[in-house]
């Protein structure tokens, strides 16, 4: 490869990144080198590439575990790095080793780099010894960082707090694959909803979805519970939990306990998922922390009502309380039961919320709004340098 590129390097594979890549590059004059550091991130099932314009490249190496994270290490990277001549370097955040050898790499040869980060945990406790490693690492890498882009608002406040410069920080809207969630492209009468419900075990009484990993700090304890309470009041409510992780064992129990009304699949191809929320009347995103959560893009694509937590990083910018969308606070039970009762018994107001939510993301936040930011800058940061 003669010319330079513009080189990217991700701890993993995603579904979103890969959309958002490839329409990247029909945005830059420069051919876009995508490098993941692992072919797989736990408790998720993808297969990754596929059809694919921008094809990823898994970088060689090993993987270590250390206090239930997967750290990588990719000694090879470097090699990859000249191979493509990088005219810019943009890596996701500073968590594996990887960061840091592209960033050296960028740094040596006077190439800019650009951070990429999603926001931080502030239940954590800042006197905390990894995090104050990971504070000091982070003021670092974003101070010697050319952009800081960030996911949305809470993540531009967390890069602020960091040391970054309010303007090198550029938020440039974390999103999904438009077409692949919007309810536009699939098509389901009544008939074929309550056929596919009842291929789960579902009757066609109202239908809660949660998507997400099995592990605590997703708030799913605190659906179960939830949901628990709205049974036993007599709501008729059911409830679909599509993920895998730690968890599974407590999950698989409380379907045994519940089976008339719960039901929890461990995974579900990519491609299928979009039915999924087709079928669901309500989505229930109960974390307790999401650096972002896809899921409140995803739904809002398929229309579907949300109630989500103030965990998640996604509901200060793409959730109006009321509007197109319930947000209670993380952890607070009787308020999520609340509002999911809320749910059942206004299904109109739901409805009017869900196609605000939509009619927001189709007009506002959506992949060709992020990729126009993103090509923006990384244009500016390469003819700086020239």
């Amino acid at each position: 490869m003669n010319e330079k590129s513009v080189v990217i390097v991700i701890h993993a594979w995603f579904p979103n990144n890969q959309k958002l890549i490839d329409l990247l590059q029909r945005y830059l004059p420069y051919p876009v080198c995508y490098f993941t550091l692992s072919d797989k991130d736990r408790n998720r099932v993808w297969k990754a590439g596929g059809d694919s314009q921008v094809k990823p490249v898994v970088i060689p190496g090993f993987l270590l575990s250390f206090l239930s994270r997967d750290i990588n290490i990719n000694p090879t990277l470097p090699w990859y790095l000249l191979k493509v001549k990088p005219a810019v370097v943009i890596t996701k955040g500073w968590g594996d080793p990887g960061y840091f050898i592209a960033q050296r790499f960028a740094r040596k040869r006077n190439v800019p780099f650009i951070t990429w980060m999603c926001g931080r945990d502030k239940n954590v406790n800042p006197s905390n010894l990894l995090r104050k490693i990971s504070t000091a690492i982070a003021k670092k890498v974003i101070k010697n960082s050319r952009f800081v882009f960030v996911y949305g608002t809470r993540a531009e406040m967390n890069a602020i707090d960091l040391g970054a410069e309010k303007e090198k920080v550029i938020i440039v809207k974390q999103v999904v694959d438009d077409t692949h969630f919007d309810y536009r492209y699939y098509s389901l009468n009544d008939t074929d909803r309550i056929l596919f419900r009842k291929n789960l075990g579902l009757s066609d009484r109202p239908l809660f979805l949660c998507i997400s990993q099995l592990i605590p700090r997703k708030g799913i304890k605190d659906l179960l519970k939830a949901f628990a309470i709205l049974r036993e009041k007599g709501t008729d409510i059911q409830l679909l939990l599509i993920g895998t992780g730690p968890m599974k064992s407590l999950v698989q129990k409380y379907s045994e306990d519940y089976s008339q009304h719960f039901v929890w699949l461990s995974s579900v191809p990519y491609e299928k998922i979009p039915f999924y929320y087709l079928i669901s009347d309500y989505f229930v995103f109960p974390t307790h922390f999401d650096a972002w959560g896809n899921v409140v893009n995803e739904s809002h694509w398929a229309k579907l009502p949300i109630i989500c937590s103030d965990g998640a990083h996604s509901s200060y910018d793409l959730i109006k309380y009321g509007y197109s969308g319930l947000i209670y606070k993380a952890g607070d039970i009787t308020s999520l039961a609340e509002m999911m009762e809320y749910a059942v018994k206004h299904p109109t107001e739901m409805k009017k919320m869900a196609e605000n939510g939509y009619n927001f993301v189709r007009s506002e936040w959506n992949l060709k709004e992020s990729v126009k930011i993103w090509s923006k800058y990384i244009k500016l940061a390469i003819e700086e340098n020239e």
